[in-house]
């Protein structure tokens, strides 16, 4: 039968021959893959735009573990566009026996650029994390060690699922073709021996070790950093973030492991997996990226609490008068201090000092801008005085992780 018969077959002769009882031919899971994808992918490349937002606002510049995760960001849209948009649009998230006749071959097709752009980018999220590992643990030689070693197991994952992904039919292109009911090829013309399942195993199983390894590996040199117990705590929350990474890793291989991959319904029996591929490396940079953004949250609660504070201020409980009538007028003013006194936002007058705190220098401060000694000998009759304290904490690492972690 040449290609034109196999065309034009009315549909029956296939629906006819393989689904069993109960199989809905209606069912379209297509609009999920896509939602689930393109959703995920957006928050993903928001989170990463505003972790450099966050390092240009700190006024850092960009390092390794930045770089490196922007380059998953290139490798995680490919992957969603290539494995949710093309493959829909030709049948995939519906049944075999009502999709396109090429809409198999489609599929596994755009599955096999895909993963090489999966591997990729699981890679390189890993490797950025272990970069900022270095940044900040790099001073302690068993820490090192624990990195490279843990880099390597992943770049030996990422090469040998690459090179077993390209080379698991031969030829190359049967992975996809022996699946084509317009041009199918002959049993005795390829070899595919390497088991589909065996194949996820091997791809599902290191991702969740080297996601435990990297989980546990900042714990014990976190208690030796010259940080607060408070910080310390916080460091720990931060850094189990990656928890929900390993949750997602172990959800996608007890669909793969629950999976049919014997079966010809490939269009359907695959988008759980396929759907979890593509939740799992966006997940990654997104808890991969969340404890860079504490400047921006902290700048948001700080304009927050400066807000409710003004409000407070300017319209106290309990009092009935007008804020004509609370706010100090120029008459009221003693003479000699015009420019004290001046009328500031409503009659707060604000004003900021910064307090150097050193070790073994206890309280000695260093003051910036006006002096307090005319604060303190005007009365709450005169206006209101706003005074900030900035408060400088005692050495780098203090400051860095106050900012940054």
């Amino acid at each position: 039968m040449d290609k034109a018969d196999m065309a034009n077959q009315p549909r029956q002769s296939i629906q006819i021959v393989g689904p069993g009882p109960g199989v809905d031919l209606s069912a379209d899971q297509g609009p999920n893959i896509i939602a689930t994808g393109m959703v995920l992918w957006a928050v993903a490349v928001v989170v990463v735009m505003l972790r450099v937002y966050c390092r240009r606002l700190q006024k850092a510049k960009l390092w390794l573990d930045d770089y490196l995760i922007l380059a998953a960001v290139v490798m995680t849209t490919i992957e969603v566009f290539i494995l949710s948009l093309y493959p829909t649009r030709h049948g995939f998230g519906k049944h075999i026996w009502v999709a396109p006749l090429d809409s198999a071959s489609v599929f596994l097709k755009s599955l096999f650029v895909s993963e090489l752009f999966y591997f990729l980018a699981l890679s390189l999220v890993k490797w950025s994390i272990l970069a900022f590992y270095w940044r900040t643990f790099g001073i302690q030689k068993s820490a090192r060690v624990l990195i490279w070693i843990i880099a390597a197991m992943v770049l030996s994952w990422c090469v040998a699922m690459t090179l077993v992904t390209i080379f698991q039919c031969k030829p190359i292109y049967a992975y996809w073709q022996r699946y084509d009911l317009l041009n199918p090829l002959e049993r005795k013309s390829y070899s595919c021996p390497i088991d589909d399942k065996q194949f996820w195993y091997g791809n599902a199983i290191p991702t969740i070790i080297t996601d435990v390894f990297m989980l546990l590996m900042p714990i014990p040199f976190i208690s030796k950093l010259h940080l607060r117990m408070g910080q310390k705590i916080g460091l720990v929350g931060l850094f189990s973030l990656g928890i929900f990474v390993t949750i997602t890793s172990v959800i996608r291989l007890a669909y793969i492991i629950g999976a049919d991959l014997t079966s010809t319904d490939v269009t359907w029996n695959l988008v759980t997996i396929v759907v979890w591929s593509l939740v799992e490396p966006n997940v990654m940079i997104v808890c991969a990226c969340l404890p860079f953004l504490r400047p921006l949250m902290m700048k948001c609660a700080s304009r927050s609490r400066t807000q409710i504070s003004n409000t407070k201020i300017s319209n106290p409980i309990g009092t009935n008068s007008s804020a004509a009538d609370r706010v100090p007028s120029l008459a009221s003013k003693p003479a000699g201090h015009p420019e004290k006194y001046a009328p500031k936002e409503r009659g707060l007058f604000k004003r900021t000092s910064v307090v150097d705190i050193r070790a073994g220098a206890k309280g000695q401060e260093a003051q910036a801008g006006d002096d307090r000694q005319s604060a303190e000998n005007s009365s709450l009759e005169e206006g209101i005085i706003i005074t900030t304290d900035i408060r400088l904490s005692r050495e780098q690492r203090d400051r860095y992780w106050d900012d940054v972690a």
